[in-house]
C-alpha cells in the first residue's frame, strides 16, 4: 500500500520535471541567433492598452521609439482606456497615435484591444503587436518577430522576462519562474507544438484578427483568445530572440493580486487539463516537495532497498528541479546577494501555490490592477 502511495506521487513529479527540463534543455540547444542583416518587411501596428498608466508608458513608448527597424514601417497606437490619470497626456509626447475611450460598464484589457484592434486593421498594417503599458522592448525585437512572421507564422509570441532579481525574494522568484517559462515555451514550440499567449508581446497577422475578431472581454482574455486560436487550428510561434521586460508588481502582496488573476486561466473551460495541470509552477514544486517528504517517510517508517530506491527516484527529481532553478537564476543575472536569498523563496512559491489553490473554491472577480514597481527598465 505505501509503494502505491509513493507512485502516486512520483508518477506526476516526474512526468511534470522531465516535461520542463526537457524542453528548457532543448529551447537553449535549439534557438536560433537573430539575424540582423536581413531586411524588415512587416509592417508593425503597436497596440498599447494604457489604463492608469502614466507612470510607466512614457518608458514604453520610448523603447518603441528606439527600436531597430524602419520608422515607417511601425505605427503605435495608445488606447487611454477609462484613465483618469494623465495617462493620454504622456502618450501625446511622443510620436504615437492616441485614442481615449470611456466606458463605464465595458471595463478591462479586452475592451481596450476590441476598441483599438480594428482602427488598426483599417489602415495598411500587416501585423498588430500588443503590448503591455509597462513593457520595455527589446531594440531587435522587432525585428525577431518580423523575421519569424516572414517565415509563414501566423501568430507569434515574444519572450516575456518579468521581476527584477535584486529586488527581494519576490522578483527572484518571478525572473527565474518567467525565465524557466520562456526556455520552456522555445523547446515547445521546436517541436511543432502550440504555445500560450501570454498577454503582452503578441502579435498576429491581420488575416488572423480579420477571421477571428477579438471578442475576448474576461480576466485572462489572452488564454480566452488562445483558445479560440486553437479550436481554429492557428499554431502560435514562440519567438526567444525577441525580448521584452515586464514592470514587476511592487511586493508580495502585487505579486499574490496579479497570481490571483492569472489562476483564472488556469481553471478556465477552455484550458485542456494538460494545460491546468503544467500551468502552475509553484503547484508542481509543492507536489514535488510532498513527493519527496512522502518517500523520505516511508524510508524512516520502514527501512528497507525498495523505500530507498524510491527515495533516490524523488532525490533525482529534486535535484533536476534545483538544478534548472539555479541556471535560471545564473541567466537572469542573479547577484551573489540576490542568491543569498534563495532560502526565502520556498515561502514566497509556497505563498504563490496557495494562492492558485484558492481558485479551486473562488473563481471570477472583478480586473484590478497590479500594482508594480516603478523604475526598472
Amino acid at each position: 500500500m505505501l509503494a502505491v502511495v509513493c507512485l502516486l506521487f512520483l508518477i506526476p513529479a516526474t512526468l511534470a520535471t522531465g516535461y520542463y527540463v526537457f524542453l528548457t534543455l532543448l529551447g537553449q540547444w535549439t534557438t536560433r541567433p537573430l539575424l540582423p542583416t536581413v531586411l524588415a518587411r512587416t509592417r508593425f501596428a503597436v497596440l498599447v492598452p494604457a489604463h492608469n498608466e502614466e507612470a510607466v508608458l512614457g518608458a514604453t513608448l520610448q523603447t518603441l521609439m528606439n527600436v531597430r527597424y524602419p520608422r515607417h514601417l511601425l505605427h503605435v497606437l495608445v488606447v487611454a482606456d477609462n484613465c483618469t490619470d494623465n495617462t493620454a497626456a504622456v502618450a501625446q509626447q511622443y510620436d504615437v497615435e492616441c485614442q481615449i475611450r470611456q466606458n463605464p460598464v465595458e471595463r478591462g484589457k479586452g475592451y481596450a484591444l476590441a476598441f483599438g484592434i480594428p482602427s488598426l486593421l483599417a489602415g495598411n498594417a500587416d501585423a498588430v503587436l500588443i503590448l503591455d503599458a509597462d513593457c520595455r522592448l527589446a531594440p531587435d525585437g522587432l525585428l525577431a518577430l518580423d523575421q519569424t512572421l516572414a517565415s509563414g507564422a501566423q501568430v507569434v509570441q515574444a519572450a516575456v522576462t518579468m521581476g527584477d532579481p535584486e529586488a527581494g525574494p519576490a522578483g527572484l522568484v518571478m525572473a527565474v519562474g518567467s525565465t524557466i517559462e520562456n526556455g520552456v515555451q522555445a523547446g515547445l514550440s521546436q517541436l511543432g507544438g502550440n504555445v500560450r499567449l501570454r498577454g503582452t508581446g503578441m502579435a498576429f497577422r491581420r488575416d488572423v484578427l480579420e477571421q477571428y475578431p477579438w471578442q475576448a472581454f474576461g480576466l485572462t482574455e489572452d488564454a480566452e483568445y488562445s483558445a479560440q486560436l486553437r479550436q481554429a487550428g492557428i499554431r502560435v510561434v514562440f519567438v526567444p530572440t525577441a525580448h521584452l521586460r515586464n514592470t514587476p508588481p511592487t511586493d508580495s502582496a502585487g505579486l499574490d493580486q496579479q497570481r490571483r488573476r492569472w489562476r483564472e486561466a488556469m481553471f478556465t473551460r477552455t484550458a485542456s487539463l494538460f494545460d491546468r495541470l503544467l500551468m502552475s509552477k509553484p503547484l508542481i514544486l509543492a507536489q514535488l516537495t510532498a513527493t519527496l517528504l512522502v518517500t523520505l517517510s516511508w524510508a524512516i517508517l520502514a527501512p528497507g532497498p525498495v523505500p530507498l530506491v524510491y527515495l533516490a527516484w524523488a532525490a533525482g527529481l529534486g535535484a533536476l528541479t534545483i538544478g534548472l532553478y539555479l541556471q535560471a537564476a545564473y541567466r537572469v543575472g542573479a547577484s551573489r546577494r540576490a542568491l543569498f536569498r534563495l532560502w526565502q523563496t520556498p515561502f514566497v512559491v509556497g505563498r504563490l501555490a496557495w494562492v492558485t489553490l484558492g481558485g479551486l473554491l473562488h473563481r471570477g472577480g472583478n480586473w484590478e490592477r497590479t500594482p508594480r514597481h516603478v523604475g526598472v527598465g
